[in-house]
C-alpha cells in the first residue's frame, strides 16, 4: 500500500472545498486508498487551521465537522512521534513533515508548499531515503493509476 505524508493545507484545502484535488486525496484516504503517515502535531494543525473563525464562518464549519476528521486521521493513519531532530527546509515549520516521512517510510510527501518542493536539499534528502515530494494533482494521479 501507498505510504504518504499529506500537508494539512491539502487536508484544509479539501475540507473548505468538496470539490477539487484535494478532495479527492481526502476522499482517497477515508476509502483507505494509501495509508497516511502523519504526527500529533500534524492532526493538531489540521484541526487548529480549521478552527479559525473566519473560516468557521465562511464555509459553515462546526466542531463536530473539525473534530471527525481530525479523529479519522488520528484512527486512520499511523501516528509517528517526531523527535525535532530534523532541520533541513528553510521553513523550519516543515521541518517536522519531513522526519515524519522518514521515520514512516513515506513514498511520498504531498505538498503545494515551495519551501518543500522548490528545495532541492530537501527533495534530493527525501529522495535518497525513499520518498518523492509531490504536488497534490500528481498524487492524484499516482492513486488512480
Amino acid at each position: 500500500m501507498i505510504r504518504a505524508v499529506v500537508d494539512a493545507v491539502v487536508f484544509v484545502r479539501g475540507t473548505l472545498s468538496r470539490k477539487g484535488k484535494s478532495a479527492f486525496v481526502i476522499q482517497a484516504f477515508k476509502q483507505q486508498k494509501f495509508l497516511l503517515i502523519t504526527s500529533r502535531g500534524h492532526i493538531e494543525e489540521v484541526f487548529h487551521t480549521l478552527g479559525y473563525p473566519r473560516l468557521r464562518r465562511k464555509y459553515d464549519l462546526t466542531d463536530r465537522r473539525c473534530k471527525k476528521l481530525a479523529g479519522q486521521i488520528a484512527v486512520r493513519g499511523v501516528v509517528l512521534l517526531p523527535s525535532g531532530s530534523i532541520a533541513i527546509c528553510r521553513d523550519p515549520d516543515d521541518d517536522y513533515l519531513i522526519e515524519i516521512a522518514l521515520l514512516g517510510q513515506a513514498d511520498y510527501l504531498v505538498t503545494e508548499d515551495n519551501d518543500l518542493l522548490d528545495d532541492e536539499a530537501v527533495v534530493q534528502f527525501l529522495a535518497e531515503r525513499g520518498t518523492k515530494v509531490i504536488r497534490v494533482a500528481e498524487f492524484v494521479r499516482v492513486l488512480v493509476s
